[in-house]
């Protein structure tokens, strides 16, 4: 009989519990997961075809597809023209439409228009992740104190390329900013490796998320489940008589009938939102960030500030506005940017609007054109002085020069 002792260790360690080497199994499945969502999500038809199955009043959901589809109709594009992004909210969205101007008149660029709903400076450091690494030329953002002193409103699904922007966001806001909203930044963080997660809003909207979820009795009233947000917010409201706001209530439902009532809309909370604070701070600190990594990558920056509906700044503390041109100034001076505030635009008419925050058809022309001409002369201006170009270093130089004079 073998003594115990002669019993190799190969044998021991066969029969005892241990470390069983890598599950290569499960690591094989979730790299092809992830190949196979890698593919689905950067097909262009794949893109269309949700997009064609979007309906009804999902604005949210829609531009953030419509994003997608452009950067991805970029990628196939074909052509030396120089690349001009034009980033911004809503107000971006309906505010630039050059499809709708003569051809003739639209200078020999390639725009791509990253802009939808709930686009503030969170979601534009996200998208400065997709911009950067498609050679842009000219990036076009449209900002305002409606974007910098607002409140910060966290949502799955809203932006794109979220790691890098969340890292940025920690070190704006802090520890604690992330510690109390960690459950969040967790999910869109995950979303920003798995794209079926990070768009599945997009993909409910379409009905792809009845294979995942019980259908509810409506019998029983229970609850719909929200995919919910978190929100920042650390200003003070500016109190309004209520005559003043019952006046300012009446003129707005008397120009837009038929919209409800101003006082029950997103943008109300949000105008009145607009404050001094720390989410203000933060806000502009992830703004000046996406401009340093833009300006690190050679391309020119236009800040435009974009009308909101004249007299609109009564629901906020006016004075907020010379707080942006301040931040705004700040950037062309220590980055370069151009700047184009309200005043060196065309007049917008109360007619020019379609509610508190958007311009019509007749005010999107007036801005389309506005950016036209501003990327036009820009590129004009670098074509001239091709032959003797200052370097990047002596171009900011005269810039702040410029912006000092100013």
């Amino acid at each position: 009989m073998d003594s115990l002792s002669s019993i190799s260790s190969s044998d021991r360690s066969a029969r005892s519990p241990g470390f069983a080497g890598p599950p290569w199994a499960a690591i094989l499945a979730l790299l092809l997961i992830l190949a196979i969502d890698h593919l689905a999500f950067g097909s262009l038809a794949v893109w269309q075809q949700i997009h064609a199955r979007l309906h009804g009043p999902n604005l949210l959901e829609s531009g953030v597809v419509q994003d997608r589809l452009e950067l991805l109709k970029l990628d196939l594009r074909e052509g030396s023209e120089p690349r001009v992004f034009v980033v911004g909210s809503s107000r971006m969205h309906y505010g630039f439409q050059p499809e709708r101007e003569p051809p003739a008149s639209l200078p020999p660029v390639s725009f791509t228009k990253l802009a939808h709903p709930q686009l503030f400076a969170f979601e534009i450091r996200a998208a400065v992740e997709e911009i950067r690494g498609r050679d842009p030329r000219v990036v076009v953002i449209a900002l305002s104190e409606f974007d910098t002193h607002s409140r910060i409103k966290l949502l799955p699904g809203s932006s794109l390329g979220d790691l890098p922007a969340i890292a940025d966001l920690a070190r704006e806001a802090g520890i604690g900013f992330v510690a109390e909203r960690r459950v969040m930044l967790y999910r869109i963080a995950f979303g920003d490796l798995i794209n079926a997660y990070h768009y599945r809003g997009v993909l409910g909207r379409i009905g792809l998320d009845r294979a995942r979820s019980f259908r509810r009795d409506r019998r029983l009233r229970l609850p719909q489940r929200a995919e919910g947000s978190v929100q920042f917010w650390a200003g003070d409201v500016m109190p309004i008589p209520d005559e003043d706001l019952e006046r300012i209530v009446a003129e707005f439902d008397a120009r837009f009938p038929g919209r409800g009532s101003m006082i029950e809309r997103a943008q109300f909370g949000l105008m009145r939102s607009i404050s001094r604070g720390a989410h203000a701070d933060i806000s502009m600190g992830l703004l000046r960030r996406s401009v340093e990594i833009l300006r690190a990558e050679g391309a020119e920056v236009i800040v435009i500030e974009p009308p909101l509906y004249p007299g609109v700044e009564a629901l906020y503390d006016a004075s907020i506005r010379q707080d942006f041109l301040a931040f705004a100034k700040e950037l062309a001076t220590d980055e370069g940017v151009y700047f184009v505030p309200l005043e060196a635009g065309p007049d917008y008419a109360k007619e020019d609007f379609g509610d508190l925050t958007h311009l019509d058809m007749g005010g999107a022309s007036k801005f389309t054109r506005l950016v036209v001409s501003l990327v036009r002369e820009l590129l004009a201006a670098e074509s001239e002085s091709a032959p003797s170009a200052p370097t990047r270093d002596e171009a900011d130089a005269r810039r702040r020069g410029a912006a000092r004079a100013g």
